[in-house]
């Protein structure tokens, strides 16, 4: 059974509507003019009189968009194939005239109308507003030339023919404006040559419709389309003139709170406190290079260092603006077993008393200096009352502890910017008031972590953006000149086209009025759209579904069909939205402030589109209440629903959920009745392209196949993927046949990648992870039979940090995520690591029961370079290792043991009694276990998993619950790696001729029936 949204009407065949009263003759046809050519011209007609119909009190029968169509499409009108801009000048046989001209003819209530085969020109050049109350059908050509400028303001604009917008003269500073008022839906009457595709009937558009039904959009904002929409941030400029003052010193009276200090002579302060640069240091006491530093002994816990502050010269701007920025920095140092149990929290204290905590110092290390630095914003009550910074200890009495170089400044907020493109000055600057977006402001800041600011002025020889300096500025974001993966992108967001809207319908409780305009291609196949530099604001009509900002839909091959360098801001509903539709560019777009999914394909049918180069930024979750039956209440930026198109260079800067997400449902909505589609799975398509997409700043995943996953028939390759600052940076989830690659993945508060619930192998090769003290960098967990991960050549640095709790970072953490009776351990090969190799490798203390045996092939992951494995520190794994070549790991849960040779034996009994198996070597009597059963294989027989060292072993059962010594009815040895079709350990093993059966000396009694010796039984039931 189909359904199919209707909004607002009743959907009644044409003999019921007859019944009601309704000549649907006349509604066709009444108030229909004729053209040029004698024909009926086409109508968008927004209410009929009430007198016709009491019963439905004036509200339009018509047939929604697709409603009983049949993917029938809209043709190009035949009778503007000769129409081009040429005709569009006096003179011509096809020039109509002016806009004004026309709209002057049209009788008051009707919509303005430029016949097929005609041109009108927009020839308003004073910017003032020109209103068309009744909408305009344009079945010819309505051009808007360089020279146009004003606002145009209606109710909806149908495109038949051709909409042709020329780049505003940026001399003469032209702006044009399209604003989409009123609050009543809008009927589509086709031309007659393409009446059929709304089966003989008439079709709801909704309100503030933009519609290309059969017609071409030619749209150019930029008279430079080389100019870029947004950009790597490559450096911040400083202001100039704030060098530091002597006139404001920083307080020199430094106490702690016990007077304990082991000396006081302090000695001087060489520099002052205040505006921006400046800086107050102390040092005292020379050590052996000639440096002064200051010693505390710690008297009791909370006592600190203490920095009197002189607020009243402080920075000018942050003293007037709450949000100003300093910095406190310093360096400590701990003795001989001091720093245990050394915690150092950094606080501001004021005049009334009141204080804060605003950060926590890296755990000590003795005898070495660490430095402790954070940013701090001002309250407004702190600027005015703050009196010092301090640090507070948690720490036993009597420890001692070494300060140095202690700075408080105020943080230079840049003024200018330059960007990593250098045309972006001339071209963002080019038009007063022009904004640009700033994203990730604070460097580390959450999913609404951007600003938007007014470009001041630009210097085309430097590149310098100046951008003022305001309080949401705040500190430098990062540059490329600071970090070339996690630098950020300056957008601008002003174009001199703008499509507008003013807004009805629902509320939510961030945004009143959540119904703006929408542009829609509808059912027009084999016409190249092109849509470039407009500014798209306030579209998108919240829980109406095919109400977006930019929507093609059911179109089917679209090819050369452009949507470049648009901005798209709050959009009440999605962004760019590719429905039914194939071969679309989709390229340069930047998208701030949305509600749900923003780039997207719809159903899952369409392909060969490509994402390139888009921006998204403050990607919002849409409310379940204004839900469109999708999973837009968990947007993502970048929504993929069939992985053959292309992604490329895309940036999804700050989701209040995902960034990137693979949801590969089976082809749904009209896609799923198109033959091309039947019996497509989505799920193990081919991907065309992905590479060098980067996701940062999102609140969950930077990127996730959760929980569908992605299981394609041939290899697909994620390349250059850049993800930080999420949750976690890629979650693979229910996925097979990936290849990561190239990959970066930094400071993500969870893990870099979360790999868990797969399907045969993913790989990670030639990779690098960034972390901090208490993130992962590879979380994994027991996943089924060739399914876990294989990781290659990947480097991870930052891990070693240790956090106040004494914990470190883990690159490679296996935990139980997903628990599995089935599973495997990962490949890793040419790992690096700037940690300590001991704290490499994390065992969940949940698997001190699992077998955890993780092979380092090439002895990259042991400092002395000789290979080994990693394994959990339990009695059924270490029995058997000789642990003199084992040291210990992170929470002293997992070895490392070099010249170790393991390989793990699948035992099954083949009976489903109980059993325990004894496994004893025959080269030491003392090494001996009792292995319990453990079910690995979906099998009902009683099966153990046991991995074992190079030995000779003996075997022999026991039959619970009497432990009675019994030979099963047919064991089975079967090693793993000849199960998954791995290659066995890179080291000499054990193979079945290390395994033989036999009692040992503490069981040496069997029966006459069950042999337990590979002799025979006497008949005292002893071996013989």
């Amino acid at each position: 059974m189909r359904f199919f949204f209707i909004d607002w009407i009743l959907l009644t065949s044409i003999s019921s509507k007859a019944a009601l009263g309704v000549d649907v003759k006349r509604l066709r046809q009444s108030n229909r003019p004729s053209n040029a050519q004698g024909s009926p011209t086409t109508l968008f007609s927004s209410s009929l009189d009430p007198s016709e119909n009491d019963e439905t009190s004036g509200r339009v029968l018509a047939m929604d968009m697709d409603m009983h169509m049949d993917h029938n499409m809209f043709q190009p009108l035949s009778c503007n194939d000769e129409l081009s801009v040429d005709d569009c000048v006096i003179g011509s046989s096809n020039y109509l005239g002016t806009l004004s001209t026309v709209l002057g003819t049209t009788p008051t209530g009707e919509q303005v109308v430029i016949p097929c085969g005609k041109c009108a020109v927009v020839e308003t050049t004073d910017g003032s507003t020109k209103s068309l109350p009744d909408g305009i059908n344009v079945e010819g050509m309505l051009h808007f030339p360089s020279t146009a400028n004003l606002t145009l303001e209606t109710t909806h604009i149908v495109i038949q023919g051709i909409l042709q917008m020329d780049p505003p003269d940026a001399a003469l500073r032209n702006k044009v404006r399209v604003r989409m008022v009123g609050s009543e839906d809008h009927i589509l009457y086709p031309h007659t040559e393409n009446e059929s595709v709304c089966d003989g009937m008439v079709c709801n558009v909704g309100k503030k419709a933009i519609v290309v039904a059969g017609g071409r959009l030619d749209i150019q904002g930029l008279e430079d389309d080389t100019c870029p929409a947004w950009a790597k941030l490559q450096s911040t400029v400083p202001p100039s003139g704030t060098a530091a003052s002597t006139d404001c010193p920083l307080d020199h009276d430094i106490t702690q709170g016990d007077g304990s200090f082991a000396s006081v002579d302090i000695g001087s302060t060489p520099s002052g406190f205040g505006q921006h640069h400046s800086s107050g240091t102390f040092e005292v006491d020379k050590d052996e290079d000639g440096n002064k530093y200051l010693t505390q002994v710690v008297g009791w816990k909370g006592s600190g260092l203490r920095v009197s502050l002189d607020m009243t010269c402080a920075d000018p701007a942050s003293a007037s603006n709450n949000g100003g920025k300093y910095r406190f920095s310093f360096r400590y140092r701990t003795h001989e077993g001091g720093s245990n149990g050394v915690a150092i929290w950094l606080q501001l204290q004021r005049t009334d008393g009141g204080r804060r905590n605003v950060g926590r110092c890296p755990a000590p290390i003795d005898n070495e200096w660490v430095t402790c630095t954070t940013i701090i914003t001002l309250t407004d009550v702190e600027t005015e009352l703050l009196s010092q910074v301090a640090t507070t200890m948690e720490t036993k009495s009597g420890k001692t502890i070494d300060y140095d170089d202690v700075v408080f400044e105020a943080v230079a907020r840049s003024h200018k910017l330059t960007v990593a493109d250098p045309k972006a000055a001339a071209c963002w600057g080019s038009r007063p008031n022009d904004e640009i977006l700033i994203t990730n402001i604070e460097s580390s800041g959450g999913w609404a972590d951007q600003a938007v600011k007014t470009v001041q002025s630009v210097d085309d020889f430097t590149g310098e953006i100046d951008v003022g300096q305001t309080k949401t500025v705040g500190g430098n974001p990062t540059s490329l000149e600071d970090d070339i993966h996690m630098a950020s992108e300056v957008a601008w967001l002003s174009r001199p086209i703008v499509f507008e809207a003013e807004g009805d319908g629902p509320s939510n409780t961030i945004k009143d009025a959540l119904h703006g305009g929408h542009l829609i291609i509808y059912h027009t196949p084999n016409v190249a759209q092109r849509i470039e530099g407009v500014e798209i604001h306030n579209f998108g009509q919240q829980g109406e579904l095919g109400r977006y900002p930019i929507h093609f839909h059911m179109s089917g091959n679209v090819a050369g069909s452009t949507v470049r360098k648009n901005v798209i801001r709050e959009s009440n509903q999605r962004c760019v939205v590719i429905h039914g539709s194939h071969e679309v560019l989709v390229e340069d777009n930047v998208a701030f402030d949305s509600y749900g999914h923003c780039y997207i394909l719809e159903d899952g049918g369409e392909e060969d589109n490509t994402f390139k180069n888009n921006l998204g930024a403050r990607t919002r979750t849409q409310p379940k209440e204004h839900s469109i039956g999708s999973s837009d209440h968990k947007p993502s930026t970048l929504w993929i629903t069939n992985p053959k198109n292309h992604f490329i260079g895309n940036v999804c800067a700050g989701s209040q959920s995902t960034g990137i997400w693979f949801e590969l449902r089976a082809i749904r909505g009209d896609s799923a009745e198109l033959s091309e589609n039947e019996g497509k799975d989505p799920k193990v398509l081919p991907l065309h392209t992905f590479k060098d997409n980067t996701a940062h700043s999102n609140h969950n995943h930077g990127m996730t196949t959760y929980f569908l996953g992605y299981r394609p028939h041939s290899e697909a390759l994620f390349e250059g993927i850049t993800s930080y600052q999420n949750r976690n940076g890629l979650m693979l989830h229910g996925t097979s046949n990936v290849r990561v690659k190239d990959a970066f993945f930094g400071m993500n508060t969870g893990s870099g990648v979360l790999y868990f619930g797969n399907f045969i192998t993913n790989i990670i090769e030639n990779s690098e992870f960034v972390g901090y003290c208490g993130t992962s960098g590879i979380k994994f967990s027991l996943e089924p039979r060739r399914s876990q991960v294989e990781v290659y050549s990947t480097s991870f640095s930052g891990y070693n940090d240790a956090c106040n709790s004494g914990s470190y970072g883990k690159p490679l953490n296996i935990g139980n995520v997903q628990s599995k009776k089935e599973y495997d351990m990962p490949i890793l090969s040419n790992l690096t690591f700037d940690s300590n190799i001991a704290h490499a490798l994390n065992i969940g203390t949940n698997l001190e029961n699992r077998n955890i045996f993780i092979e380092d092939h090439d002895g990259t992951m042991n400092p002395s370079g000789l290979p080994g494995f990693y394994v959990n520190d339990a009695a059924h794994m270490t029995t058997f290792i000789d642990t003199d070549l084992c040291s210990p790991g992170l929470n002293n849960q997992a070895l490392f043991c070099e010249n170790t040779c393991l390989r793990r034996i699948i035992v099954d009994t083949g009976s489903r009694d109980d059993y325990q198996m004894v496994v004893a070597s025959e080269t030491n009597s003392a090494k001996v276990f009792t292995f319990d059963k453990y079910i690995t294989f979906n099998s009902a027989n009683t099966q153990f998993d046991v991995v074992l060292p190079l030995d000779n072993y003996n075997v022999h059962f026991l039959r619970l619950p009497e432990q009675e010594i019994m030979v099963p009815p047919a064991v089975t040895f079967t090693f793993d790696d000849e199960t998954n079709l791995d290659d066995p350990p890179n080291c000499e093993h054990i193979t079945t001729a290390s395994i033989s059966f036999g009692c040992m000396q503490a069981h040496e009694e069997c029966s006459a029936s069950n042999e337990c010796c590979s002799g025979d039984c006497s008949g005292e039931g002893k071996c013989m």
